[in-house]
């Protein structure tokens, strides 16, 4: 939880939410991650959904949707898009899914799995979520 929240930031995203609750996902199936972890936590705004999902799903997805990237390993529906894997962390899937936490009754990455996917990415944004999650946001354990 954010110790000074905008509860708009919150609820913006959520909004965003038509597209995946119209997909009638499975919540064992997905996670959600890229910035929907802080968005909903009121940290920054999202202006999108990463949904990385599992295998499964995935054969499912690219039987009836065109895939995209050097590797077609991203489907985009409206505003979100739908990963088959997620970069440094894709070896450990069952561990992140297990990991999850339900905001909204929706499954969240953790705040944990985010630091450590940022801190691989070193985006100059992705630091500077790294340094308000680490003096900001109270991550319970």
């Amino acid at each position: 939880m954010l110790k000074n929240c905008d509860l708009d930031v919150k609820q913006q995203f959520l909004a965003l939410f038509e597209t995946v609750v119209r997909l009638e996902f499975s919540k064992d199936d997905y996670v959600i991650c890229g910035s929907g972890p802080l968005a909903i936590r009121n940290v920054r705004a999202a202006y999108d959904i990463d949904l990385w999902v599992t295998s499964g799903l995935w054969s499912k997805l690219i039987e009836k949707y065109p895939t995209i990237g050097k590797k077609q390993n991203c489907i985009c529906i409206d505003h979100v898009e739908i990963w088959k894997d997620w970069m440094n962390l894709t070896d450990r899937q069952e561990e992140v899914f297990a990991a999850c936490e339900i905001f909204e009754n929706l499954p969240f990455m953790s705040l944990e799995h985010c630091i450590e996917w940022k801190a691989w990415l070193r985006r100059p944004k992705d630091l500077e979520d790294i340094e308000i999650i680490q003096t900001q946001v109270e991550i319970v354990e």
